[in-house]
């Protein structure tokens, strides 16, 4: 058991077996009333497709909203069309507003002066704004005076709902007075923002008459607040109040019956009034102990150095009839609950926020799980503890068996109540009240384990079970600074879970599957430094809407999934965020499950190359591929956005790339150039050129035309002209080698056989006389005269006169190729004698010796060759070479009659020999 859970321990896991029965089927995120003022009249950010103003270029225009935020105007423009519906100018550096400058706008309906220099207003400042509804003058320098504000200034304003007049100045003066009766002059305010720094402002009989006034706000963080004391009675005549917000004002006590006179309270809001603590709880809850309160704000009442602290009984001993919807206390310090305390939290939270403190886990825990804290529960807020909450891995049998103690000890309770109530008479109230109070809890405990019977999804799977009630929705787990490793878990159903945060933890490892999931839109598992994601991690979650994986190390396991089984099954989703993910690269088919996609987010990852299957993202509007190293695009990529710019208006970040500027980007750039994608921060791309320089894309016409000029395509013109010239090489080289075929192997042999002999006469001894030459005569001749030779030549030039012959087959060394000792014979013999019949010329080995013996005497100077035409050969058949050498040199013929033979040879023998 132990190892199931220490495998499966996920924190995030392990809280909601904390609050067993938590809940939520419909939950939206809870914001502050005000904070929704601008949203509702489409102020802030609500100009998302503007076009510049055709009355003032300098403002965005977009229907009969106009933007003029941020503009450094120090004037209000005077030309603005009657029909304006919307005029934002925050954030300006406007002084005055001047009398009837507003006077024809009687369609306005919401003015933003917000963050100007405004001093002081006028009687006329807003005359003509009788449809106004939303007034904000916040952040200015208006101190509160009859002459900065004077009687009658809002008197025009019969429309209005919402003012905010809280001011960015330092301190209160001793001239200013609360504008009372200024704002008496708009009976229809029913939201007001206003700096305050006594409580006895809201004695005034003037706030009597603000009879739509449902809301106040002063917050010490936008403007001035100094409240200090809350006393008794202060909001006696604002009775109608169901929004109070006094955050950030100083308060440090707050008198026991301060808020009792608020009969119509529902949201309260003292936050970041450090000075209260705990210790106040009591006195803030004793006025509104019977209400119906929606939200109970006491975020940051303790100061943000200092001990852990706790929840007391006495702090929430006036909770316990209160039915809160929505209970802050974030930012508190809070590490433990008192065990006997849980008995007065009301079990009405829908809402719990308990962000940034430092809970440990205790006792407190259990109780509250089995005691039914949270059985109404929609969302849960616990995000950024300070300190990990660490859970034994024995957790759940450990509530099981308090559970199982909790359940002994109300059917103990229920023996005793029925034995009380035959003696009702004589039993104290008191007891009757306590085991009336034991047999509701058994009751809800027995309802519980009812609920717990539909979980028939898990039957068939070996995973941990966890049970939520069927109102929670929202989970709020990030930052818990937890490593787990998130393996298999199943869910029970039904169950209505739809936004999980996980982001900001150490969930190093993604096994799953997690069963259970299918109401699930939106998962946050981001900031997790996750290095591996199972193939099956989102098997079960078909109606995800939002997956967001920022700041993850997928490299490894995405660049895996050649088949894209990870995001195969998220058939609905709408949102992936991949950003710093260390991506190099990513196969094609990653995103083929992906069908119904929206936005997707890649940047700041390493990726070189958007090569990816992308044709069944029709519905692709967002695409992110900001701060990656791309340096090309994919040309079936580029078509499908071309399409979808038709479709779905795409647009594309991509900036901070590497994109090149070279003959190979010219098609990309081309692209750039024509394409119907819109570019975020397009005029800032940039791509680089060979040498260095930086080009901007937006100017990629230009640039793909001075490319394609300087990288036309030369490439079969230089081929031909290549190939020609080789031809030419060729042939001229060949032509050399053949015309000097028979100089390049004289050089050859030559130098062979001198290197040859150089070696042998190294190895020779030194005082042995080497001989210039060793043979007198080498006898060149064709095969047929071997007869000749043998039988006359080497009797008479040999035998008879003593002359050394060099003759080849009985002299050539043994072993050694034919053209080694041909070469070797011309060098080493004084004479080679060329026997020329007809069958010579026909022989190549006896053309080979004599061209070698023709270059020898020509090289060399030596007097090698000598002829001996042993029969007419006609002058046609002979070769250049031969007949070069006949003209040049002295030849012998052979004597037809042999009578005067003697004369013959010894002629012979001195050609030879001279």
């Amino acid at each position: 058991m132990a190892n199931i859970y220490s495998t499966a321990g996920l924190f995030t896991l392990l809280c909601f077996h904390l609050f067993w029965k938590i809940a939520a089927a419909s939950y939206v995120y809870e914001e502050d009333v005000f904070d929704n003022f601008q949203k509702d009249v489409g102020m802030g950010n609500a100009y998302t497709n503007h076009y510049p103003c055709s009355w003032l270029t300098i403002c965005a225009c977009e229907s009969s909203n106009v933007d003029c935020s941020k503009r450094a105007l120090e004037y209000i423009p005077k030309q603005i069309p009657e029909y304006i519906i919307r005029l934002d100018l925050k954030d300006n550096r406007i002084t005055d507003i001047a009398p009837r400058i507003f006077q024809n706008m009687s369609n306005l309906k919401a003015l933003d002066l917000s963050h100007n220099n405004i001093t002081r207003l006028h009687i006329g400042s807003f005359q003509g704004l009788v449809a106004l509804e939303y007034l904000y003058l916040n952040g200015n320098k208006i101190r509160y005076t009859s002459t900065t504000i004077p009687l009658g200034v809002f008197k025009p304003l019969t429309s209005l709902i919402h003012l905010n007049i809280q001011q960015s100045l330092d301190i209160f003066q001793n001239n200013e007075i609360y504008p009372l009766h200024q704002l008496a002059e708009i009976p229809t305010l029913a939201f007001l923002d206003m700096d305050i720094w006594f409580t006895k402002i809201f004695d005034d009989e003037n706030f009597a008459k603000l009879k739509s006034l449902s809301m106040f706000k002063s917050d010490g963080y936008t403007g001035r607040c100094n409240l200090i004391n809350i006393k008794q009675n202060a909001f006696k005549n604002i009775e109608n109040i169901t929004f109070l917000a006094l955050s950030n004002c100083n308060v440090s006590f707050v008198e026991k019956n301060s808020f009792s006179e608020m009969t119509k309270l529902q949201n309260l809001d003292l936050s970041s009034n450090t000075a209260l603590e705990f210790k106040s709880l009591p006195n803030i809850t004793y006025g509104i102990r019977y209400r119906n309160i929606r939200k109970l704000k006491l975020n940051r009442i303790h100061s943000e150095v200092g001990d852990c602290t706790r929840l007391e009984v006495d702090h929430l001993k006036y909770m316990q009839k209160m039915k809160i919807k929505y209970f802050y206390l974030a930012g508190n310090r809070l590490s433990f609950v008192n065990e006997a305390a849980i008995d007065l939290v009301p079990r009405t939270f829908e809402g719990l926020y308990l962000s940034n403190n430092r809970l440990a886990f205790g006792k407190y825990i259990l109780k509250a799980l089995i005691n039914g804290l949270f059985r109404n529960m929609r969302s849960l807020i616990i995000s950024k503890q300070d300190t990990s909450i660490v859970l034994p891995e024995n957790f759940p049998s450990v509530a099981e068996n308090h559970y199982k103690s909790q359940k002994y000890v109300s059917e103990k309770s229920r023996t005793v109540l029925t034995e009380i109530k035959r003696n009702r008479a004589t039993t104290p109230k008191k007891e009757i009240t306590k085991y009336d109070s034991l047999s509701l809890d058994a009751r809800s405990k027995n309802n519980r384990v009812a609920g717990n019977g539909h979980c028939s999804n898990c039957n068939n799977v070996k995973a941990r079970k966890i049970s939520l009630s069927n109102n929670f929705m929202y989970a709020d787990l990030s930052d818990l600074k937890n490593r787990q490793l998130l393996n298999e878990v199943c869910f029970c159903e039904p169950n209505n879970l739809r936004k999980l945060y996980l982001q900001k933890n150490v969930l190093w490892n993604i096994q799953g599957p997690m069963y259970g999931l299918t109401n699930l839109r939106e998962l946050n598992l981001g900031w997790n430094s996750c290095e591996n994601i199972s193939k099956l991690a989102f098997r079960f979650m078909s109606n995800l809407l939002t997956l967001l994986l920022d700041r993850n190390f997928l490299n490894v396991p995405l660049n895996s999934d050649d088949n894209g089984e990870i995001f195969l099954h998220l058939k609905k989703l709408e949102v992936l965020s991949l950003s710093d993910n260390k991506l190099r690269c990513l196969p094609t088919k990653i995103f083929r499950g992906l069908s119904n996609l929206r936005f997707l987010n890649l940047s700041y990852n390493f990726l070189t190359d958007l090569d990816l299957h992308m044709s069944q993202m029709r519905n692709l509007s967002v695409l992110s591929l900001q701060n990656n190293l791309l340096e090309n695009i994919n040309k079936d990529v580029r078509i499908f956005f071309n399409d979808l710019a038709v479709t779905k208006n795409l647009t594309i970040d991509l900036s901070g790339n590497k994109f090149k500027c070279t003959c190979n980007d010219i098609e990309l750039l081309d692209w750039f150039a024509t394409t119907r994608v819109r570019f975020i921060n397009f005029p800032a791309y940039t791509c680089e050129f060979k040498n260095g320089s930086t080009g901007y894309i937006s100017k990629a016409a230009v640039i793909s035309g001075t490319l394609k000029n300087e990288c036309a395509d030369y490439k079969l013109l230089i081929i031909l002209s290549l190939g020609s010239f080789l031809v030419f090489l060729t042939v001229i080289i060949c032509g050399v080698i053949y015309r000097y075929r028979w100089n390049l192997r004289y050089i050859y042999y030559s130098a062979k056989s001198k290197w040859n002999r150089n070696g042998y006469s190294q190895i020779a001894e030194t005082d042995v006389e080497v001989p210039e030459f060793e043979f007198d005569v080498f006898l060149s001749y064709a095969a047929k005269d071997g007869a000749f030779v043998k039988e006359s030549l080497f009797e008479e030039l040999e035998e008879k006169r003593n002359m050394k012959l060099l003759i080849h087959d009985r002299d050539f060394r043994a072993g050694e190729f034919v053209n080694d000792n041909i070469m070797h014979a011309i060098i080493t013999s004084r004479k080679t004698l060329i026997i020329l019949p007809k069958a010579f010329l026909q022989s190549h080995w006896c053309r080979f010796e004599m061209h070698m013996a023709r270059l020898e005497s020509i090289k060399t100077g030596r007097n090698v060759l000598c002829v001996l035409m042993k029969e007419d050969v006609p002058t046609n058949k002979l070769p250049l070479e031969v007949i070069d050498i006949i003209r040049n040199r002295t030849y012998l013929e052979m004597p037809d009659e042999m009578h005067s033979a003697d004369v013959f040879w010894d002629r012979l023998r001195d050609a030879l020999m001279n």
